[in-house]
């Protein structure tokens, strides 16, 4: 039996985190009865009851990990390590405030076992104000004009790895990786699935617009200068 890792970056979301839970718990129980599983939290410090509950889900559930930072790593970080300390043949990122389906693994697991090793979400709608969607349309516009692959519009985080992948990305250690970048570009058969992105579950996002912004820099410089390592064979392939 094929086994799915779900990776789920966390700060101060005690009041989602019991309810992703549960969802995530359900759609393995009923609809991917077929697949088994794995959970990992990483925790960027959290300072509310995070920490707490999460250890309660651990002993509860010994399919559940808890990775948690001395320090906020900031977001992709968080991811990374949830990717490299992942044991599953496929890894799913999936944020805690479920603005991302998780019903939407089922198709990214098809697709991932017709010969996909990177699925990804394509949002076509998203509850967030027009000013903020320009933005996004210019960021990607002006990464595809400086990197020779081309990134695909409205695709974020909420995606299915293949275990190639991943073992790839375990020889990257930058402070501040750009993920999904890295996950796309060391992509052989990527796949975009379109989707309506909803609100967000409960409490307020922890990225306001001065880290969207510095997000969004540091991801220009990693793939317009530093992607050209990659290209020259620094990272092993597969």
């Amino acid at each position: 039996m094929k086994t799915i890792s779900i990776c789920i970056p966390v700060f101060n979301e005690e009041i989602n985190i019991e309810n992703t839970y549960n969802e995530i718990i359900s759609l393995f129980e009923k609809k991917l009865i077929n697949y088994d599983y794995e959970i990992i939290f990483t925790d960027n410090h959290s300072n509310d009851k995070t920490e707490e509950i999460i250890t309660e889900l651990c002993k509860k559930n010994n399919k559940v990990k808890y990775i948690r930072f001395r320090a906020n790593l900031e977001y992709d970080k968080s991811i990374l390590e949830g990717y490299k300390n992942s044991k599953g043949d496929a890894a799913v990122v999936i944020n805690c405030d479920l603005q991302d389906p998780p019903e939407l693994l089922e198709k990214f697991i098809y697709q991932w076992e017709h010969g996909n090793d990177v699925v990804y979400g394509v949002v076509n709608s998203r509850k967030e104000s027009l000013i903020v969607n320009l933005l996004r349309v210019f960021f990607y516009y002006i990464m595809n004009s400086n990197t020779e692959i081309k990134y695909p519009l409205n695709a974020h985080d909420f995606r299915l790895v293949d275990r190639k992948v991943i073992n790839n990305l375990k020889d990257t250690n930058n402070l501040f990786p750009y993920v999904r970048g890295l996950t796309y570009s060391l992509a052989k058969t990527p796949h975009g699935i379109e989707y309506d992105r909803g609100k967000r579950n409960k409490g307020e996002s922890k990225i306001g617009f001065y880290k969207s912004f510095t997000y969004a820099v540091n991801a220009f410089i990693e793939e317009t200068f530093l992607f050209t390592k990659i290209l020259k064979g620094k990272m092993k392939k597969y």
